[in-house]
């Protein structure tokens, strides 16, 4: 979603416009690099490889939205595509 309809779904009361925590990104870009590290592992299986990197780039991407947006109540954030 671009920002022009991120910030129209705030002005309608859709999402909460919120700012981001250091902390929990910096927690969140260390699972992804340690799941990163633990995909390149020949001796896994293909398909737990592919989860364990799939699962890194969810947790770099998600803090990036949820840093600006969340949805108003007790639902789970969203931002970039990651509700």
């Amino acid at each position: 979603m671009s920002k022009k309809e991120l910030d129209n779904l705030v002005r309608i009361n859709r999402l909460k416009a919120e700012p981001g925590s250091r902390r929990e990104f910096a927690g969140m870009l260390n699972s992804a690099r340690t799941r990163l590290a633990d995909a390149q592992n020949e001796s896994l299986d293909p398909d737990s490889q592919f989860d364990l990197a799939y699962g890194a780039a969810h947790r770099v991407g998600a803090p990036v939205g949820k840093s600006h947006y969340r949805f108003p109540g007790p639902r789970s954030y969203a931002g970039l595509g990651y509700c």
